[in-house]
């Protein structure tokens, strides 16, 4: 469009020269004896309407350059935006990609803990006789992985607990535990702890609850749960 203004004020303008010089070609002789502001006014005249085609084409070419460079600034916008969704997405992306790696150590860490977690089973076997005093015998067993330094406490009622046995290894080797009779109450549960150091060095428990109870046939026993 710009190239095709150029060529129409180019052939206006040889029109409009040839145009004046067909106007006055015959006089122009004249301008030696004229005076200055007459001379003046003749090339105002003569030039004053292409000075005035070359502006109104001016004008033509601004607003197509602008028009032009609105268009570019529209398409520079919209390749912002399309920029910026994708980075939105990617980022979209990144965060979910982020969360699948979380979640996924998060479950390897998990299996990685119940692979080192053992299997405890703590039960009531027999009465044990010790001179003047009873004692409730338990066992402790673990058919899972082996862990280290085992405590089983006892907690009475009033928050106080008592160590009855410690266990550098508990492994598959069964341990017994002693529990004086005085120390268990018929219908109300008691609580055994088990702590204990895993194959990964973390530390873990669990708890027991355990009850005296006194059928009315049978000799008593002591009620195991686990918590």
């Amino acid at each position: 469009m710009s190239r095709l203004l150029a060529v129409v004020g180019v052939a206006l303008t040889l029109c409009y020269v040839y145009f004046a010089w067909w106007l006055v070609g015959e006089r122009i002789h004249l301008l030696k004896i004229m005076d200055l502001n007459a001379v003046g006014d003749f090339f105002a005249g003569v030039f004053g309407p292409l000075a005035i085609l070359w502006l109104v084409l001016g004008f033509f070419q601004q607003g197509i350059e602008l028009r032009q460079g609105t268009a570019a600034l529209n398409l520079q916008a919209r390749e912002l935006k399309s920029a910026v969704e994708q980075q939105t997405a990617m980022v979209h992306v990144s965060q979910e990609q982020l969360e699948a790696a979380k979640a996924a150590s998060s479950y390897e860490r998990n299996l990685s803990e119940k692979s080192c977690e053992p299997y405890t089973e703590f039960k009531f076997k027999f009465w044990v006789n010790k001179g003047a005093h009873q004692y409730a015998v338990f066992g402790l067993n673990n058919p899972g992985p082996r862990c280290k330094s085992l405590s089983v406490s006892f907690s009475e009622s009033d928050g106080e607990q008592h160590i009855l046995g410690f266990f550098e290894v508990f492994a598959e080797n069964e341990h017994q535990v002693e529990l004086h009779l005085n120390k268990i109450q018929a219908g109300d549960w008691k609580t055994i702890d088990l702590n204990y150091t895993k194959l990964n060095g973390s530390r873990s428990h669990e708890e027991y609850q355990i009850m005296l109870v006194k059928p009315k046939l049978g000799p008593p026993y002591v009620q195991v749960n686990r918590a």
